[in-house]
């Protein structure tokens, strides 16, 4: 798959190297090819109907996904080519101030989580939006990131907005719960790791979002395919699995 950086944020281009049309060219002419994971989704359709989708960037649950719903707005088209990543920040404020969580049961492989959501996402890169929200992602590391904030307060949610602009200490919150191959498992209260499949239910059932656009809602299964994708790549950390002729 080659990549062409056109979003407002392109965080998944950005994580092989291709942050602009010049860098998309390059990535071509030379040919260097990386295997990423790629990530499969079953969730419920609009429709009330069971749906599988590929994704190889991120999928949300709750905060974000509604977040998504409202970039399909003429205002948000125009904030966005305004203002790039500060669009989804003004967004967020006000999702803020409307948005409401839900009770929720994790699965992470063979490990359960009783808690309270208001923004889950399951990640392969560590910025979403321009944010670092799990920091520790990796496209090729064959696990699935997750970071969750429990239903809290409108406060704690604009806490979490602004130490976004400049840290990613929040992985250390009581009330954040943060999955990853590479962080100590025990500040998770599922003592989770490596997890390589998570599924996800609400009541009531929060929306989903996949790669920004809202697809559905919970309950969800996430799975990853480790370094199911081959993609042009144009990084100096990415290593080269072959030749694009």
């Amino acid at each position: 798959m080659g990549l062409l950086p056109l979003g407002t944020s392109n965080d998944f281009a950005r994580a092989v190297g291709i942050r602009n049309d010049a860098a998309a060219l390059e990535s071509i002419r030379h040919g260097h090819t990386r295997r990423v994971d790629l990530n499969a989704c079953t969730y419920v359709s609009a429709t009330g109907e069971s749906r599988e989708d590929v994704f190889c960037l991120s999928g949300g649950v709750g905060f974000t996904a509604a977040i998504a719903r409202s970039e399909s707005s003429r205002l948000m088209t125009t904030l966005k080519n305004r203002l790039g990543n500060g669009a989804f920040v003004l967004s967020s404020v006000r999702q803020i101030l409307d948005f409401r969580g839900a009770a929720a049961r994790l699965t992470l492989d063979e490990r359960t989580l009783e808690t309270t959501v208001s923004l889950l996402e399951v990640t392969k890169v560590a910025s979403i939006g321009g944010m670092p929200l799990t920091p520790n992602a990796r496209l090729d590391g064959g696990t699935l990131e997750l970071c969750l904030l429990q239903e809290t307060s409108r406060w704690r949610r604009l806490q979490l907005l602004l130490s976004l602009q400049f840290s990613n200490r929040h992985v250390y919150w009581p009330d954040v719960e943060y999955v990853s191959d590479q962080f100590d498992p025990a500040f998770n209260r599922a003592g989770a790791a490596r997890v390589r499949e998570i599924s996800v239910d609400t009541d009531p059932a929060l929306p989903l979002h996949l790669h920004g656009e809202l697809v559905g809602a919970v309950p969800a299964r996430f799975r990853v395919e480790p370094v199911g994708l081959q993609v042009l790549a144009n990084s100096p950390d990415c290593h080269a699995s072959g030749d694009h002729r």
